[in-house]
This record gives C-alpha cells, structure tokens and sequence, in this order.
C-alpha cells in the first residue's frame, strides 16, 4: 500500500522523488520477500525465520493482491518489465486460489483487470519548475479516466523514455495521449488537453 501511495502522489504531482521511493519501496519487497520459483511474496523474510509459526512462511491472499497491484501500477508508470514479470508470476499463483474468496477477491480481480489492459498514459514533457508543465500536469490529473496513468518527464534528464516509447525535446513544455506505444500530437495548451 505505500509504495502505491507514493505511485499515486508521483501521478498526481510529478514529483519523481515520490516514484523514486515507491521502487525504493518495491525493490526491498522484491528482495526480501519474493519467491522466485513459485511466484508470490511471503509474509516475511525468509532470513529472519525463526520457531513457531513463523517457521512456515505464509503466502497471504489478501497481501498478495495489493502486492500485484502495485507492481503492475509501477510497470505501467516505468515501463520496467521486472515488475510485469513479478505481478504476472503473482497473479498466476493467486488464479488458483481466488475462487473461494468471494468478494475478497477484489483486489486481486483489480489487478488481474488493469494486468490485462493497456494503460491510457498521459505524459507531460517539460521542466517540474515550469508553470506551463504545472498546467499541464494539473488538466491532466483532473481528467477521468480509471484506466490512466500521468508520468512526468523532466526535460532536463535524458532519455525522455517509458518502455519503448522515446519522446522528443519541446521547445516548450507539452502533453502527450499514449496507448500501446502509439502518442497523440504534442499539446501545449491545458486547456485542450481534454480532447
């Protein structure tokens, strides 16, 4: 849940420093917790298993289905194919379980869902200082739509890339509709960005 969180305050105001903690966050999860082999992420480390219970590490349902969650918001905000890999082998190992569940299946049915589709990406290109970009970057939050990701990318760092999808350098700042490697003309005027 926090490293969503931090995806989502990234979304909403382009702040990397926001992203940079929700992979920090997902990196510890995946190196600590993660089973490679079977798919899935135990309850806890496996280094720090001692007597009792805790002797026989839990694959937890509920926690896994955030898990998958998260990294499928995170592949879709980056482009990394380690966290498509990591919720793809998640999700697989959840689809034998989730009949049971009921409606406590709503995460995962969320993940598998957003897993399954392509992400609407809005991508604004431009300096994070920028009033223009803050322009942009504040019609593009307000626009709904449930199956959108907003990434914003610092002109001044270099690759201006997610995935496969390489942006050019604007003369001034400017926001982009992407979906399946596919990106509209660039918008510089916020006010049509909705179109």
């Amino acid at each position: 849940e926090v490293a969503r969180a931090a995806s989502m305050a990234y979304q909403v105001t382009g702040k990397k420093e926001y992203l940079n903690f929700a992979k920090e966050v997902m990196a510890w999860v995946l190196n600590n917790l993660q089973d490679a082999k079977g798919g899935g992420f135990y309850s806890s480390p496996l280094a720090n298993l001692s007597y009792g219970n805790l002797s026989f590490p839990d694959k937890p349902f509920d926690e896994n289905s955030a898990t998958a969650l998260a990294l499928t918001e995170l592949y879709r905000l980056t482009g990394d194919a380690t966290y498509k890999k990591a919720a793809q082998h998640t999700l697989k190992l959840l689809s034998k379980f989730y009949s049971n569940r009921g409606y406590m299946a709503g995460a995962f049915a969320a993940a598998l869902r957003l897993f399954g589709s392509y992400p609407n990406q809005i991508v604004i290109v431009g300096s994070p200082k920028d009033k223009a970009s803050q322009a942009l970057q504040a019609a593009a939050v307000r626009f709904y739509d449930p199956n959108k990701v907003v990434i914003f990318l610092d002109e001044s760092v270099k690759p201006l890339k997610i995935g496969e999808i390489e942006f050019p350098e604007m003369e001034k700042p400017a926001l982009f509709a992407c979906r399946q490697s596919r990106c509209s003309p660039p918008i510089s005027d916020p006010a049509k960005a909705g179109e």
